[in-house]
């Protein structure tokens, strides 16, 4: 289960693995509808009466944990001016603009070290541990 707040959809998942059996994993992926700020605002100079629209956007996630990390992988779905755009994974605006997102959370993954040793790609981030140095690469 996600994180999220208030009313939540949940779907499953299906996959298959590297045999080709097919695996499914329930309630994996998020569906909810969340604040997005300020759409418009505006104050009548006449009547002193103002009046807040407020943005919303529906959100698809899901998170993977894979070792040490959790990726989040968030797709938006944004209602600008009673218009609404869907896709996977994807954000649209009125501009045209795409956007993708991915978050990661996670712990170290560290290393054992004798006294006196070091690593040439790592950290040493206490006595007798390191941190070895790495990259996340994502692709959309």
């Amino acid at each position: 289960r996600c994180d999220c707040l208030g009313f939540i959809k949940y779907f499953d998942a299906h996959y298959t693995t590297f045999i080709g059996e097919v695996e499914t994993i329930e309630n994996c992926v998020c569906l909810h509808e969340e604040d997005h700020g300020i759409l418009w605002k505006h104050q009548d100079w006449r009547t002193g009466l103002a009046e807040v629209r407020r943005s919303r956007r529906l959100t698809v996630s899901f998170f993977c944990t894979v070792a040490n990390y959790e990726y989040d992988s968030i797709g938006t779905f944004i209602r600008q001016v009673d218009m609404v755009i869907v896709a996977q994974l994807l954000s649209y605006g009125i501009d045209g603009k795409i956007e993708a997102e991915v978050k990661f959370t996670g712990i170290l993954s560290i290393g054992a070290l004798s006294p006196g040793e070091s690593r040439k790609y790592g950290t040493i981030i206490a006595p007798g541990l390191y941190a070895p140095v790495h990259q996340h690469f994502f692709v959309a």
